[in-house]
């Protein structure tokens, strides 16, 4: 080799993903819309170096009581667009007379909260479930974000628990945010609240210690009815541009100034305070898509009817605005301490948004969770074909129970949902098996119905439809 020829020493530059340009935007707009009085309180982690200079993703679900401070009318927002070119960051700051901040990283801004809250004692701080919520936190704790659930904590502010009753029975949401060691005692504590009541009880949407217990120790009655499905954002083949071509060129349209014209923004209460204006924006596209859901006429089952705000410690939303800055579609982001990640429920456009503001939201989500260095963003259950295992009653009684699920299956629709998720890529590796668990031999009437009801299943429909 001469001196006339150097050496192309150049190492090739690493494509810029969407997924990068989304994920670094939405963390800069998360801490640059920081107020500088809770700066102090932010506990961000900087470390100097790599992808995760910019934020820590657990710093702003560590749990802290509640505190007010002076609201402000001014909202710093970041959005994210592109161009055919390159992508940019458009930087607003947007004065609202109509919008008002309040720094309250607790539910204490809904009235609702504390009556739902309840013990043996009947003296409980609602603090502490946020606490546990954000330490224990699993994506079938569903109930949590529904009003129409209770919480049942111990005396100790140490182990709690989600449920809603009906038909006089008692049915658990998920599991219990607790240590494995305190369910024994935990369930013995509700026994003893619900005898007061007389009320039954049956589980729903149990994995991982609660079933473990449920099997071994009380040898309860178990049907595996489904399977938690998870993204890991980052290893996700449309996130890193190996597949999923057809999302990837709608995301780059929608972006597009000159196209779609859609913004990306990022909303965290724990951090940037309570903005009453923007979340009754998402309040009314949660609401519009409720009632359009609602009165499609098509059954549809394990549906939860949210209040997306009901925690706001544990969330984070991201959303988008059409061309005029109107707020057209946005994803609920709840923090899973247990698992180091987010439960992604609701992600919903508004009903008259442009094509595609879902699929944006959703990608946009994995982005985020990558940035951040999170390899779990769970969608929730996802029904079976027909049941997996049986465990605790005869076998007779499985295989009869087994051909009603499948037809309960085959009225309802779970395969667009299925078909919907499968086209991000899931991690299968990550997927667990979920549970519907009833503390007896046989199930009686009375607690299957229950559960039915929670699973938004019309068993007097489903029986019309079968004599018609």
């Amino acid at each position: 080799m001469t001196p006339q020829t150097p050496a192309n020493t150049a190492r090739p530059r690493r494509k810029l993903l969407l997924a990068d340009t989304i994920g670094q935007s939405l963390c800069q707009n998360r801490s640059s819309a920081i107020p500088p009085e809770n700066a102090l309180n932010s506990h961000l982690s900087v470390p100097t170096s790599g992808p995760l200079s910019r934020l820590s993703p657990i710093s702003s679900h560590v749990y802290y009581p509640p505190r007010r401070i002076p609201s402000s009318n001014r909202t710093s927002s970041d959005t994210l667009a592109t161009n055919s070119d390159q992508t940019t960051l458009n930087y607003t700051s947007d004065v609202s007379v109509g919008s008002n901040r309040s720094n309250s990283s607790s539910s204490s801004h809904n009235p609702s909260s504390c009556s739902r809250i309840v013990s043996l004692s009947g003296t409980v701080a609602e603090q502490d479930v946020e606490r546990l919520a954000n330490k224990y936190g699993l994506a079938s704790q569903m109930g949590l974000l529904d009003p129409s659930y209770r919480v049942f904590i111990n005396d100790q502010g140490t182990a709690a628990l989600s449920f809603k009753v009906l038909s006089r029975v008692a049915v658990i949401m998920g599991d219990p945010m607790c240590e494995s060691v305190q369910i024994p005692s935990l369930l013995q504590d509700f026994k003893h609240y619900r005898r007061r009541k007389r009320w039954g009880m049956s589980i729903i949407g149990a994995t991982g210690e609660l079933v473990q217990y449920a099997s071994t120790t009380k040898k309860w009655t178990m049907m595996q009815f489904g399977n938690n499905r998870v993204f890991n954002p980052l290893t996700n083949e449309i996130i890193h541009e190996t597949g999923g071509k057809r999302i990837l060129t709608q995301n780059r349209q929608l972006l597009n100034p000159n196209k779609g014209g859609i913004t990306l923004d990022i909303y965290s209460p724990s951090l940037h305070g309570t903005d009453f204006k923007l979340e009754a924006q998402l309040g009314a596209i949660y609401d519009a898509w409720r009632l359009a859901r609602n009165s499609s006429g098509k059954p549809q089952a394990f549906i939860t009817e949210y209040d997306p705000f009901l925690m706001p410690s544990l969330m984070t939303y991201i959303y988008t605005r059409d061309p005029l800055g109107a707020v057209n579609g946005f994803t609920a982001l709840r923090w899973l301490g247990a698992k180091g990640g987010y439960h992604v429920d609701p992600c919903i456009a508004a009903p008259a948004a442009r094509k595609g503001i879902s699929d944006l939201l959703l990608f946009a989500s994995m982005a985020y969770a990558r940035q951040l260095g999170i390899s779990y963003l769970s969608v929730g259950y996802e029904p079976s074909e027909s049941l997996g295992e049986v465990s605790g009653m005869p076998a007779p009684i499985a295989r009869l129970t087994d051909r009603v699920y499948q037809y309960t299956y085959h009225h309802l629709t779970f395969g667009g949902k299925k078909a919907y998720f499968d086209k991000f890529r899931p991690d299968s590796k990550q997927d667990s098996p979920v549970y519907v668990i009833f503390p007896s031999r046989i199930p009686e009437p009375r607690p299957v119905v229950a559960v039915a009801h929670v699973a938004n299943i019309s068993i007097r429909r489903l029986l019309f439809e079968k004599a018609s």
